[in-house]
């Protein structure tokens, strides 16, 4: 794998780690950073009183860093699919001060910047106050971001059950259930037979925005 490749050549220290579709790991290590090697992942903030967010859905080559130690909360990096992701502390790659090594720096520096982007559409999804428009609008990027196009109908590439989207938009499962059931009855979404969503109206998402 291409990262994999460039510590390696640089001989920075690192390890990966490998999530089963439904693991997670809580992250509390601010020295530590995440890229995402293989798969696709969900990353929420839990704070002491409880309350999550949900900070973004990532995927490969998105970086997941905790610059700022805190007590009043925690990361928890949700494997949606089977997912791969290599670690390494940013002190260990600013001590090779060389060409390779500033070059590898600014290639995080532009993933860290890409994944900002995901964050902020994440965002953008929790500012609906109706949670159907947070259900339609999630679905629409995952259409956008990972869908398959065949023929008339686009795929999201995974098994998305209504545990995660209850997770992702703050919800319940019961909630969840109601307003998929909803989009279901009136042909705004499909299903796979192995329970993935479909649709072949992906701009009827827009109008719950």
């Amino acid at each position: 794998m291409r990262w994999i490749k460039e510590f390696l050549k640089l001989e920075v220290p690192f390890c990966t780690y490998k999530l089963k579709q439904g693991d997670s790991i809580i992250y509390v290590d601010n020295n530590k950073s995440f890229i995402v090697l293989h798969g696709i992942v969900y990353i929420s903030k839990t704070f002491t009183n409880e309350e999550t967010i949900t900070l973004g859905i990532l995927e490969v080559g998105n970086i997941i860093n905790n610059p700022i130690s805190s007590t009043n909360y925690y990361y928890k990096i949700y494997a949606i699919v089977d997912t791969f992701l290599l670690s390494f502390q940013w002190a260990q790659l600013i001590n090779y001060n060389n060409y390779l090594s500033k070059q590898l720096f600014f290639k995080l520096i532009e993933l860290n910047e890409l994944t900002k982007k995901k964050y902020e559409i994440m965002n953008t999804i929790l500012c609906h106050k109706d949670i159907k428009s947070r259900v339609s609008q999630l679905i629409l990027v995952l259409l956008s971001d990972i869908g398959i196009i065949h023929k008339t109908t686009i795929t999201i590439p995974c098994y998305i059950s209504q545990n995660i989207i209850s997770d992702i938009t703050g919800s319940t499962r019961s909630r969840i259930n109601k307003i998929l059931k909803s989009f279901y009855n009136t042909k705004i979404i499909e299903y796979t037979y192995d329970k993935k969503i479909c649709t072949k109206y992906p701009l009827l998402f827009i109008y719950f925005d």
